[in-house]
């Protein structure tokens, strides 16, 4: 039998780190397909938001200081003098003693310096307009720039583009946004008791669950999956598979298969290429200790243990930082500082992850271990996150503060 060539998780990470692999090149999408992905380069407004000073209710454009002292007993006596229309400049100079009618959103009247709310006045007839409340200067007005000044920041490069920013841009008139090009990944499945999800099963079968979890997870994660394949336990399938994979794809994942069974091919796949070499077969890591991580020529294979848990696992603590590497301003991880609730054992000279949910006890965060076989699906959707203990550690005890590295990306 072959054994393992195991090394610690920093010196696997630390392989990641000093490959060379470098940011994903970027490119032009439409601004409705930049939703969700990374800003390239700074998109500076072209002009002034608003480019007018527009009125934010509905009512009458006049000089604030004519309404002083105005009220329901002695009412402001002023002249109508026409409205603005939405979508239309006005360029009429507004006179002292004038009241022009501009609705919500409607440019200010040159000379206008206050809005009074329309239900403030009353039409005392066709040229006269009574006004019961005064409205000082810049009373209800948003003036030039008060959103955004000309050659601002509308957004920023390595801002992930959310649906306000969107708005943000269609305000500032982009329909088309640079951002960097989505991290290109193939994932594959193998095994023959693993069955596609639609099709009938037997009993020693299972569904593919990796392939549709790790899936979703590179998907979270802003990534484009350009391949999702299952197969069998052939090694000339799979080679081919990889074979294919690897023409579109900047990095290749495999689930199942990385054992030192007799039928398990991933190391001897990625070996049988020129340019192929395996970095490590194992990982001291629990759970997910039969790990590999590869190279073939400038890209890297993954292949992640077969139970979910710890291909879920593995793929935070190895995958999710090479993915980062291929998106600049990726995400920083988020950490919720907890409690334990219990003792909690670790496998000393191995980086150990557990699995905790989150609950709140007062004012503070606490973390419950759950305990299950690595197998079980149920772990996956229970969990909040989960706490690493690194290779020294042989346990922690209750009441001890940990980081809880959450499940899910949150954006502050």
């Amino acid at each position: 039998m072959e054994f393992f060539k195991t090394l610690t998780l920093p010196q696997v990470l630390a392989h990641l780190t000093d490959s060379g692999i470098t940011a994903a090149h970027f490119e032009t999408v439409s601004l409705l397909d930049a939703l969700g992905r990374i800003a390239a380069s700074d998109c500076l407004a072209p002009e002034d938001m608003p480019m007018f000073d527009r009125s934010t209710v509905d009512g009458y454009a006049i000089i604030g200081r004519e309404s002083a002292g105005a009220s329901e007993a002695i009412p402001g006596f002023f002249q109508l003098a026409g409205e603005s229309l939405m979508g239309e400049a006005i360029e009429q100079q507004l006179q002292s003693g004038q009241a022009v009618y501009v609705p919500t959103g409607g440019m200010l009247p040159p000379g206008a310096d206050a809005m009074v709310m329309i239900e403030f006045t009353e039409k005392m007839d066709h040229e006269t307009l009574l006004v019961y409340k005064p409205s000082p200067p810049g009373a209800h007005i948003s003036y030039r720039g008060d959103d955004v000044r000309k050659g601002d920041i509308v957004v920023a490069a390595g801002r992930r583009i959310d649906s306000y920013d969107i708005g943000m841009l269609a305000g500032a008139g982009y329909d088309t946004v640079c951002v960097y090009r989505k991290p290109k990944v193939a994932v594959i499945s193998t095994g023959d008791e693993v069955r596609p999800v639609g099709e009938p099963i037997t009993f020693g079968q299972i569904y593919d669950v990796n392939g549709y979890t790790i899936s979703a997870r590179l998907l979270e994660l802003g990534c484009d999956v350009v391949e999702k394949a299952l197969v069998s336990d052939n090694y000339e399938m799979l080679r081919e598979t990889v074979e294919t994979s690897l023409a579109k794809a900047d990095i290749v994942i495999l689930s199942g298969g990385s054992s030192v069974g007799t039928r398990d091919f991933t190391a001897r796949v990625i070996e049988s290429f020129e340019g192929g070499r395996l970095i490590t077969h194992g990982i001291a890591i629990k759970p997910g200790k039969p790990t590999i991580v590869g190279k073939i020529d400038d890209k890297f294979i993954i292949g992640l243990p077969g139970h979910p848990a710890s291909a879920l696992i593995i793929f935070n603590a190895v995958v999710k930082p090479l993915i980062y590497q291929l998106m600049p301003h990726a995400p920083t991880p988020f950490v919720i500082e907890a409690l334990l609730s219990e003792n909690v054992h670790a496998s000393p000279g191995k980086d150990t992850f557990q699995m905790v949910q989150l609950y709140r006890e007062g004012s503070s965060w606490h973390c419950k271990p759950i305990y299950a076989k690595s197998g079980m699906m149920s772990l996956l959707a229970t969990a909040s996150g989960y706490i690493h203990m690194t290779n020294e550690k042989e346990g922690l005890s209750a009441g001890t503060a940990v980081d809880v590295y959450l499940l899910q990306e949150v954006r502050l």
